[in-house]
């Protein structure tokens, strides 16, 4: 079997880029939106009639 030969990775050159906006400027929500989910219902539960005890 031939033995593969291997160079360490290297640093070939540097790139540096800017943008004119925001990459993810569709995805944020802002403050005086309101966001409904339309997936399952939203259930509240109490506490109450909880008991437990350590042992």
């Amino acid at each position: 079997m031939e033995q593969k030969k291997y160079e360490a990775p290297a640093i070939l050159e540097d790139v540096h880029l800017e943008v004119a906006c925001g990459i993810l400027a569709q995805s944020v929500v802002e403050e005086d939106q309101e966001v409904e989910s339309v997936g399952q219902e939203v259930e509240t539960h109490t506490m109450t009639g909880y008991e437990h005890s350590w042992q």
